[in-house]
């Protein structure tokens, strides 16, 4: 379905065009409230909807990240270990899981793919996490789902966990059932 918006009543001269000064400042919104009252009622839900996500959550998971990052003057590395089993591969994250430490955890998150196994992420000894870390830890979940295995968390420290919290991923703190393959191994 596409969407048109205003396009068709600009088009048809129905509605006029917000003058160029609305334009150069970006209230175009503005100018079409005057033209179509009816949209005071669509632009308050929908701010009012953007505002209670805004506080709620991006605000909260802004200010603990800047509030991290003004008196966090520690070291900024990582480590990363891995302990293979036969059921599964566990990763442990010790420092900052940050955007400058990515490459060092996906050469470890590839070499769990590789093995086709579950994956344990053990994060009790992070320090800091940020949203591109977060982002490359769903890509491991995706990626692990569509093989029909699972990405559990362990251990969580209580900063990674505000993290996952504040931005709507504590999803993933909850521990999944066992993967189809083992549970067919165990069946069997």
């Amino acid at each position: 379905m596409t969407q048109l918006g205003a396009t068709l009543n600009f088009g048809s001269g129905f509605i006029a065009k917000a003058p160029n000064i609305f334009w150069r400042f970006a209230f175009e919104w503005l100018w079409r409230i005057k033209e179509e009252s009816l949209l005071w009622c669509r632009y308050g839900h929908d701010g009012t909807a953007f505002l209670k996500v805004f506080l709620t959550r991006a605000l909260r998971l802004l200010v603990s990240m800047g509030w991290r990052r003004f008196v966090n003057h520690g070291d900024d590395t990582i480590s990363v270990s891995a302990l293979e089993t036969p059921r599964e591969i566990v990763i442990r994250l010790r420092g900052a899981a940050i955007e400058k430490n990515i490459e060092q955890a996906t050469s470890r998150f590839r070499c769990a793919l590789d093995r086709d196994c579950d994956v344990l992420l053990n994060l009790a000894e992070v320090e800091v996490i940020d949203s591109r870390f977060l982002g490359v830890i769903l890509m491991l979940r995706r990626e692990l789902a569509h093989r029909g295995r699972i990405l559990r968390l362990s251990d969580v420290s209580d900063r990674a966990s505000r993290v996952l919290r504040l931005g709507g991923f504590e999803f993933l703190l909850e521990q999944p059932s066992v993967s189809k393959q083992d549970a067919a191994a165990s069946q069997s």
